[in-house]
């Protein structure tokens, strides 16, 4: 079962197309890259795929547990931040997460426990 599909997706800025009706899907454990030259679409399929914009045409559809996240070619904000945390901040849970389990991992190593 794909965890994404796009079908037919379509998106004109104006009268000028940038996707016609696009279509493909995500398998679980499929790596997938993106490649294209400048002004050929991918910042838009990537901005539809994650719902920050409405395709003018087709769908969108993901499994319910499946996030897709989106992190800007000009990030805003300070710039001495790198990537990573930057990235990081648009995945608050996991975060949490990650504190949680630094803890859990503090109480193991404890001979106490």
């Amino acid at each position: 079962m794909a965890i994404l599909t796009a079908s037919n997706l379509s998106k004109s800025y104006g009268v000028e197309p940038v996707l016609r009706r696009v279509t493909f899907s995500v398998e679980p454990e499929e790596k997938v890259a993106l490649i294209g030259r400048n002004g050929s679409g991918k910042t838009t399929l990537l901005r539809l795929l994650a719902g920050l914009d409405e395709p003018d045409g087709g769908d969108v559809a993901r499994v319910r547990w499946a996030r897709v996240g989106y992190l800007e070619q000009i990030p805003a904000g300070p710039a001495d931040v790198d990537v990573f945390s930057h990235a990081l901040s648009g995945a608050a849970d996991v975060q949490a997460l990650e504190i949680r389990l630094r803890g859990l991992e503090a109480r193991m190593a404890s001979p106490d426990v």
